[in-house]
C-alpha cells in the first residue's frame, strides 16, 4: 500500500525520490508542529518524521528482499539522512535561539 501511495505521487508530481523525501519530511515536520502546537524547537516532530521515515524504510525493505539478495543499506542510510537533515537543522536553530532568548532576556 505505501509503494502503491509513493507512486501515485511520483507519477503526479515527476519530483526525483530524493527531492520527495526533502519535501515530506519538511510537511511532516511543521504539521506536526502546528497539529501539536509544539515549539519548533521540540523534538517530538522530529521523531515523527524519524518515525514516518522508518517505517517508509522498512517498506521498502520488505518490497526489495524478493528482488535483492539482501536490503539496500547505503540508499536507506542515504534517504533517511536527506529526511531529517532540514528538520534537524531547524530544531537546532530553534533550540539555539531559544537558549540565546533565555540568556539575554532581563531577569
Amino acid at each position: 500500500m505505501i509503494e502503491a501511495i509513493k507512486d501515485i505521487i511520483r507519477g503526479a508530481t515527476g519530483i526525483p525520490d530524493q527531492a520527495l523525501h526533502v519535501l515530506l519530511g519538511l510537511t511532516v515536520y511543521f504539521l506536526c508542529v502546528l497539529i501539536f502546537r509544539v515549539p519548533l524547537r521540540s523534538w517530538w516532530p522530529w521523531l515523527a518524521v524519524l518515525a514516518l521515515q522508518l517505517i517508509n524504510e522498512a517498506s521498502d525493505a520488505i518490497g526489495d528482499l524478493p528482488r535483492r539478495n539482501g536490503i539496500e543499506v547505503r540508499g536507506t542510510i542515504l534517504d533517511t539522512a536527506i529526511t531529517l537533515l532540514l528538520p534537524t537543522i531547524i530544531v537546532l536553530v530553534a533550540k539555539l535561539a531559544f537558549m540565546r532568548a533565555q540568556r539575554l532576556a532581563p531577569r
